[in-house]
């Protein structure tokens, strides 16, 4: 599903291999998480991003068929201290396109 919504998911150098062995570990029990993860999105949070005082960055993938630009303009506009980071040539899997840059972002403005 992921390489048919995003079909340069696996360009980096062994992202193949790393994406299919977490879906490996992630699933060796059984697939509960992922369905988790799949009736959570469909709940309301306990929260409104409106209580959330913490600068929060908002990445996604501007040509994202599965969640687009509206869901992040929304989290951006209901968000205090929010920025936007899109990309323009991603699709859904931004975060494996730029995962270092998520990380290093998420360090630093922890660190403060």
């Amino acid at each position: 599903m992921t390489e048919r919504f995003d079909p340069h998911v696996y360009d980096a150098p062994q992202m193949r291999e790393l994406y299919q062995a977490s879906w490996d570990e992630a699933t060796a029990v059984s697939l509960e998480g992922y369905v988790d993860d799949w009736i959570i999105h469909t709940r309301p949070l306990d929260f409104g991003l409106a209580e959330v005082t913490v600068p929060v960055s908002v990445w996604y993938g501007e040509q994202d068929p599965i969640v687009t630009k509206d869901h992040a303009d929304t989290m951006l506009d209901e968000t205090p201290d929010s920025r936007p980071f899109g990309c323009p040539e991603c699709r859904h899997d931004v975060a494996v396109a730029h995962w270092p840059e998520i990380l290093e972002q998420a360090l630093t403005s922890n660190s403060g």
